[in-house]
């Protein structure tokens, strides 16, 4: 969903949707290569993918901090598998935004852990409506975190135990 970046940023700008985007992965510095982001980088917060090389738990709590002090994960992916990065999200309260991909539509509950949309307008509608309506967001941002629990690694450890004994 990389290519969609600038489109996207096009509209929000052009309905005055205050936003400071951060996209953390491999070559995301690649978005200075789009004149429209060069021009208004001010939005634009590119972060080489963290790595978990030292830390025992995963995702590395470098990590952890930029979802925490974000307020909206957008999935602009056309084609995802699971997605960790959606459970990443969840767990750190943050509702998403994505395509109806595969592994968007295992995880995704549309409207209370987060939101499908077809187009970008809708991206930017759904944004909109979020700074206009903070209680609405709050909700939203509560389911976000409880519809996680389900894929708590010690839960589903002893769930395997469990049916491995039974065997």
């Amino acid at each position: 969903g990389f290519d969609l970046v600038p489109y996207l940023g096009k509209k929000l700008i052009s309905k005055k949707i205050q936003f400071k985007w951060t996209i953390i992965g491999d070559n995301t510095d690649k978005i200075f290569e789009d004149n429209f982001i060069k021009k208004n980088h001010k939005y634009f917060f590119p972060k080489i993918n963290i790595e978990n090389n030292k830390e025992r738990y995963f995702p590395p709590k470098k990590l952890i901090k930029f979802y925490k002090s974000s307020h909206i994960y957008i999935n602009l992916a056309r084609i995802e598998s699971f997605g960790l990065t959606f459970i990443e999200a969840l767990a750190s309260d943050l509702p998403i935004i994505s395509f109806k991909t595969k592994g968007a539509s295992e995880i995704l509950i549309n409207k209370k852990n987060g939101f499908f949309v077809n187009n970008l307008d809708e991206i930017t509608n759904i944004l909109s409506k979020l700074q206009k309506y903070p209680l609405k967001y709050n909700k939203i941002r509560k389911g976000a975190y409880s519809s996680v629990k389900k894929f708590n690694i010690d839960r589903n450890v002893d769930k395997i135990l469990y049916l491995y004994k039974k065997f």
